[in-house]
Order: structure tokens, then sequence, then C-alpha cells
């Protein structure tokens, strides 16, 4: 395993996770072995060897419910296995599948070890821990919802698996990427909380199907199938409509060649300040999606408007301003664009409250202010037809100066001290010093 990826935050929770995975699992199966794990006959193989296929493909093929949310059907098979078997012999059965489908990634699609080390470590450990908490430490396995005492322990498996599996995968994230776990979690949760949850609880459909006809619980796969195909296509025509989407938004900047690409850099501006802020992911998610098409609207401005050379007069600015409100007509009409299009109709409101709909400070979505101090320092780093592109230090002075009055004051700090160590970090970023007339912050 290389270690090098990973901080020494991650490094020690990777070997935290995986040395009581071990020690658990040896402690649980000492006296136990013969009866645990060496199975007496093909009754209870052919499960085994079902179940572990059935992980494997069911994490190579999630039901896919939006853009980033995948349902694993791997994790109802899991439960299934933690109510049907001895939880040494379920976790086995999670460790070989997870071992199985991350060897077979790391392989072929290079990824590092300590994802198939760790993934490996996590699901058995949480699968061993509900199975004990359903089962206990007893040699006989039973599977059976006949008295409030048995859906009690239901219950309780289900939630340590949920909540064993939840916290371990969200902290190791968190520890891995930089963020704050606990935010991270609370983000992720609001999303896929229904996920985490039903999985369990159809891993007892499953077990209650398998005990009672074993064959149709193999022919379960065919459903399955069946939705992962219709979930698919529904994710594939959102993917080509963003995609048809962010092409006309490109086609709008390339109207002007000074602007070509302007929306794709003020899409990383926004994300980048967006997540320095501390946001959450998919607030984060939003922004950037907004970001990325907040000039959408000027497909109804005129050319002799949007390529004058000369200086825009103040009432040629607040109609090309107008914009925003038929980008954010366009999108809203769009599922995934539905909660960022408040972000496009406000973008270019002043924080001071002179501008076209009259909001001011907090009344503007965060969104909005974070994507209008994006939106104008590419714009003063652009070459425009009126004027030279200002070099970068000069365009942070002009934010700064506009603080308060056009930006909100918070965002513009964070985005100056980011910016400041960029260029630190990537001198080629300063554009070259060259004549210009006084700015006035552009659109």
């Amino acid at each position: 395993m290389d270690p090098s990826p990973l901080s020494p935050q991650a490094r020690k929770f990777l070997w935290i996770v995986s040395g009581t995975t071990l020690a658990l699992t040896v402690a649980t199966g000492i006296g136990r072995l013969e009866s645990a794990l060496i199975l007496p006959n093909a009754r209870q193989i052919a499960p085994m060897i079902f179940a572990i296929a059935a992980i494997v493909l069911g994490r190579f093929y999630p039901v896919c419910l939006g853009e980033k949310i995948r349902a694993q059907v791997s994790e109802i098979v899991t439960f299934a296995a933690i109510l049907l078997f001895h939880p040494l012999t379920a976790a086995l059965i999670a460790a070989m599948g997870c071992a199985l489908y991350y060897g077979i990634q790391m392989f072929t699609s290079r990824w590092p070890p300590y994802i198939l080390i760790f993934n490996t470590a996590q699901h058995s450990l949480a699968t061993l821990l509900s199975g004990l908490a359903y089962h206990g430490f007893h040699d006989s396995v039973q599977f059976h919802l006949a008295t409030p005492f048995d859906l009690s322990r239901l219950v309780a498996a289900a939630t340590i698996y949920v909540a064993a599996n939840w916290s371990l995968s969200v902290t190791f994230s968190g520890l891995v990427q930089g963020r704050n776990p606990l935010s991270l979690g609370i983000s992720l949760w609001k999303r896929t909380w229904i996920l985490e949850v039903s999985g369990p609880f159809l891993g007892v459909i499953l077990a209650i199907v398998y005990l009672y006809a074993p064959i149709a619980a193999a022919l379960l796969v065919i459903p399955f199938i069946a939705v992962h195909q219709s979930y698919q296509a529904s994710v594939l025509l959102r993917n080509q409509t963003r995609e048809t989407l962010e092409l006309l938004a490109d086609t709008v900047d390339q109207r002007d060649p000074y602007t070509y690409q302007h929306s794709i850099r003020v899409a990383e501006h926004a994300r980048a300040l967006a997540e320095r802020l501390g946001l959450p992911p998919d607030e984060v998610d939003t922004i950037a999606l907004a970001a990325r098409v907040h000039d959408l609207g000027k497909i109804g401005v005129p050319d002799g408007l949007l390529l004058k050379p000369q200086t825009l007069t103040a009432s040629e600015l607040e109609e090309i301003r107008r914009h925003t409100t038929l980008g954010a007509n366009i999108v809203s009409k769009l599922p995934q664009y539905r909660q960022g299009k408040e972000c496009i109709l406000y973008h270019h409101e002043r924080y001071d409250g002179s501008g076209l709909f009259g909001l001011s400070g907090k009344q503007i979505p965060l969104g909005a202010r974070i994507i209008a101090v994006a939106d104008a320092f590419d714009a003063m780093t652009s070459h425009r037809p009126y004027r030279q592109a200002l070099p970068v230090q000069a365009a942070l002075q002009e934010l700064q100066k506009e603080k308060g009055r056009q930006f909100d004051p918070e965002i513009v700090d964070v985005f100056i001290e980011m910016m400041l160590e960029r260029e630190q970090k990537e001198p080629e970023l300063v554009s070259p010093p060259h004549p210009s007339e006084p700015s006035k912050i552009a659109l």
C-alpha cells in the first residue's frame, strides 16, 4: 500500500479501523471457527457464493437516483446475509465482495490501494457489529419475526449497520478530502438518508424470500436490472440536458471573442470560493452549476449591444443586466437547475440595494453574491472591446474598493485571500501589466 496520497490523520484512521476489524473478528471467532466458518454442505456454500457475486455486481451497477446519488444493491444483499448467517460468515461475505470489487477497480481503473483496504475493513466491521447485535455470540443462527423482541433486535441491527457504515465512511472521506466530516456527513445525509435507511429493510425482504423460496431470491435480480436501466436512462437524460445548456452558454460566450470560456472560468472561481466558505457539497454543486450558465440569458441580448466597442452607458448596462431574468426563466423549467435559479436571477444585484431588483445585503441569495464576485473578477481580468484586461492585483483592488457597495464584504475578503494564495503557487496567474483606462467593473 502506498500511503502517500493520505494525510497523517486519514492514514491513522485507516489503521485504527483495520486493526479494530481484525481484533474484533479474532475475538469473535475464538473457539467458534469450526461452527461458524467451515460450511458443511453445498446448501450453505451456494448462497454464500451468490451473495458475494451479487455484492460485486451490485457495486458495478448501482441504481442511479441522481447525478451523484447511487443506491447500492450490495447493501441489501449484505444485510440479508447478516440475518441469515453467523456474524463471522456474514462479515466474510461482505469482506470478499468488497475486496473483489475494489481489487478489480484497483487493477483496471488504478484506484489507490487504501480504498480497497479501508472499504473492506469498514464493511466487514459494520457487518460484524450488526450481526453480533442481532444474533449475539451464539453459534446457532435463527432469523424470524415472531415477537416484539425479534423486531427490536432487527431494528438494533439495522441501526448499527447504517450508523457504523455511515460514520466510518464519512469520517474517512472528510479526512481524505481535508473537510469537516460532520458538515460533510450532514450534507450527504440530507440527500441520501432514505436510501441508507431503506437498504437494511429491503434486506429483510430478501432474507424472507430466501427462507421461503430460495430460487425466487435469485429471480429478484431481474427487477433490479429493470430499475437500474430505468434510472440510468433518467440520469442520461439529465446529463444530456445539462450538457446542452452548457453548450448553449458557451455559444453565447463565443458570440463575443473577448468573453470566450468566461462561464467556465466563473464556474471554477465560484466553486472554489463556495468550498473556501465551507458550504456543504450539495450547495457548492448548486452554485457551480448555476455559475456555469449564469449568462445564458444573453442569448436574448442584441449583438449591437453585447459587442458594442465603447463603454456601455448606464441605461445600456441596465438593459443588458436584464438577461438574468431570461436566464432564470430558461433554467427554471429544468429540475436540476431550479435550486440555482435565484443565483442566476440575482447575480447582478448590488450589496447596497441599488441593483435591478432592489435587494440588499443578506437578502441577496448567497450563491448570487458568490457568482457576482467571481463574474466581476473574470470580467475585469479579460480583454473587452472598450478596454484592456486588468492585472490580477488591480482587479482585486477594485473588488476591495466595492466592498459593501457592489459586493458582500465577507465574500470579497475570502476571494482575495484565495486568489493571493493561488498567485503564490501559480505566478503565471498574474497578468502582465499593461496600460488601461480606469476600470469600471464589467459584466
